[in-house]
């Protein structure tokens, strides 16, 4: 027995120990599994986790006591192994709050249902370091670790307490330090679209004061915290004028001052509001996009027309992100959601857009195809995408626009969504529908638009949405705080990096292996364990452990592309094929070291040439393949699986 499985050993017997004195029972449990009041009691233990250099780790604990406790506090120091160490000041620590609903939302199926109204669901956090926990109330707690960038692999070992007046428990913590780094550059364009300062602050803060900027920083850091890096602006922060002997101008002290703040926390990309408006119903035929007639300060006596304050103010802003360099940086709005029969009319808004900004890319939620090159960044909604997708997929291929989606009170059914009482995973998935089919950005209307006064109710967070539409951020005294819904979303994000890392990997593999690698598809392995969790645009796989299975993997096999011995296999047709009979043959396609022996299911096969690659055929007696490289007493072995149908 060694020293770590002797301290597990130890600790837990001091926890059940403390727990048979205060007759409290505190159990760990993974970042997916939400838990309620109700919720019994697990299986004591260890908490173990898992993550890479620059990612932020998330875990729970739960505690329950048949007494009422006073006061209770958790506490978690450093982690070490071997000299290194994560400070305690990484761990943030955090008790889940609970948001109590009558009702479902409606059009999610029953097996699409997280909980069953009436329920009390946790999501928000609650401020305080220390709470009262009633009697037979199971309390969880949230935990993440954010890995710093020059940790070294290992497996770190710490301790969280759980003290309260009279008592506390101790439970082991393990976190195993991947050899890899989440990069910093964000690879998927991530916008939830707020309102600021918005409830509470928009009735105590004052406008261009110190603490509205303050709370314009705090704004940006949670975000990027949260892997976000498009943040909203509005071009109405501006006060443009015009003089016929110098033209326009405008003040941008207000507008320069607040996306710097956000520029500098870490964001990449502004979206800014908006040089269109809609003449007519939603999805009336009838209806035409017109372009803003925006506000322009002029001397006595001088009238400008429509079309020339807009040109005039796109043309002042393409002069100023110019000089600002942000030209590259900047996507305006024109109308949100045009279905089609305001397409053209749209079209025509956006050709102004771009003959009066050229350096100006235009992005939307769009409910209708055919904008041409006019819309630089679709986005239409992932229920959309699915039914269209052929034309979308052919229209980023042709056009090079960039492709996003977006998800809001709707799609409901078996649509993944960010809804209250969806499963964690639907949030988590819709990022593995990112990779899966190569979409360049995700959108969501709301931040914290709450339909109410009271962000912590059921109201507040869905007036006549589906539940929780309205936010996944909440206020605190000190400033907006997270919620499990948004941890989710930032780690479904860190998925989606994962599934990144293993292509570019997978991309430089293949460029040292030359035209011998003429076979590698770095994609197809990523796709291949992204199905295990994302499936199409509506089918998902609900199973929490499903789905952190597959993120290990996923970071076994990036690390096992930098180790030695080397094997990685690529097959034809890809894993998870549904192969019928007769007869059934699969192509294997690998690269290992020269000179290593490779066995499929026990039986040596071939002696791998100079090349560092092989090629051969298989006949499979049944669906699961093992693969395994051996040369000087090391061996790795991998294994591909196909399903036989008769």
């Amino acid at each position: 027995m060694n020293g770590w499985e002797t301290a597990c050993l130890l600790a837990a017997a001091m926890l059940v120990c403390n727990a048979a004195l205060a007759q409290v029972a505190v159990w760990p449990l993974d970042c997916l599994t939400r838990v309620t009041p109700e919720h019994q009691p697990g299986e004591p233990g260890a908490l173990e986790i898992e993550g890479a250099r620059g990612e932020i780790v998330s875990a729970q604990v739960a505690l329950r006591s048949d007494e009422a406790l006073t006061d209770v506090r958790p506490e978690m120091a450093a982690l070490h192994d071997d000299g290194s160490t994560i400070p305690g000041d990484n761990v943030t620590l955090q008790w889940e709050r609970f948001i109590e609903i009558t009702h479902n939302s409606r059009g999610l199926p029953d097996d699409a249902l997280d909980f069953k109204a009436p329920a009390r669901i946790p999501d928000p956090f609650w401020e305080d370091e220390a709470l009262d926990i009633p009697a037979n109330f199971t309390q969880p707690l949230w935990i993440e670790v954010e890995v710093p960038r020059d940790t070294p692999a290992g497996h770190y070992e710490g301790e969280l307490t759980i003290a309260w007046e009279g008592g506390q428990v101790t439970m082991p913590v393990s976190l195993h330090v991947r050899d890899f780094e989440v990069p910093a550059e964000r690879h998927l364009a991530i916008t939830n679209w707020f309102t600021f300062p918005g409830i509470p602050w928009r009735d105590t803060v004052e406008i261009g004061s110190d603490e509205y900027w303050r709370l314009a920083e705090q704004f940006a850091q949670i975000m990027v915290r949260h892997r976000q890096n498009c943040f909203r602006h509005w071009l109405s922060w501006a006060t443009f004028r015009y003089d016929p002997e110098e033209g326009f101008s405008a003040d941008w002290e207000r507008f320069d001052r607040y996306a710097q703040i956000f520029f500098d926390a870490g964001m990449d990309r502004m979206e800014l509001w908006s040089a269109g408006w809609r003449d007519g119903d939603h999805a009336g035929l009838e209806t035409r996009i017109r372009m803003v007639d925006f506000a322009v300060e002029t001397p006595e006596g001088v009238e400008l027309s429509t079309e020339e304050r807009f040109m005039g103010v796109l043309g002042e802003l393409e002069r100023h992100l110019q000089e600002r360099g942000w030209a590259d940086r900047a996507m305006i709005h024109i109308c949100d959601e045009p279905f089609q029969p305001s397409v053209a009319s749209y079209r025509e808004i956006a050709a102004k857009v771009h003959e009066a900004a050229p350096s100006l890319k235009t992005i939307e939620a769009i409910e209708a195809e055919g904008f041409g090159d006019e819309l630089d960044i679709w986005v239409p909604k992932l229920s959309h995408l699915n039914l269209w997708w052929e034309n979308f997929r052919r229209e980023k291929q042709q056009r090079k626009i960039e492709l996003w989606f977006y998800t809001c009170c709707h799609p409901v059914g078996r649509y993944p969504n960010r809804f209250l009482d969806q499963p964690l995973t639907a949030v988590r998935a819709l990022h593995w529908i990112n990779y899966l089919y190569d979409l360049d950005g995700y959108l969501h209307w709301g931040l914290n638009h709450y339909a109410t006064d009271d962000p912590f109710s059921e109201e507040g967070l869905s007036g006549p949405h589906p539940l929780g539409d309205h936010a996944i951020m909440y206020p605190g005294e000190e400033g907006p705080m997270g919620s499990l819904r948004w941890s989710a979303m930032r780690d479904g994000i860190e998925d989606f990096e994962y599934l990144w890392m293993l292509e570019q990997r997978l991309s430089a593999l293949k460029d040292r292996l030359g035209d011998d690698g003429w076979w590698l598809n770095p994609r197809q392995r990523p796709e291949e364990l992204c199905r295990r969790v994302a499936q199409s645009f509506y089918r998902y796989n609900r199973d929490s452990e499903a789905l952190l299975a597959a993120r290990r993997l996923i970071a076994d096999e990036i690390e096992a592309l930098e180790a030695e011995p080397l094997l990685f296999v690529q097959t034809s047709p890809p894993e998870h094929t549904e192969i019928p009979a007769g007869p059934r043959l699969i192509n294997l396609y690998g690269a290992a070291d020269p000179g290593a022996t490779i066995s499929v299911n026990g039986a040596e096969q071939l002696t791998v040439g100079d090349s560092g690659t092989f090629e051969m055929p298989h006949f499979p007696g049944h669906g699961l393949v093992e693969i395994t490289a051996e040369k000087d007493g090391r061996s790795r072995t991998v294994y591909r699986s196909f399903v036989f149908v008769d």
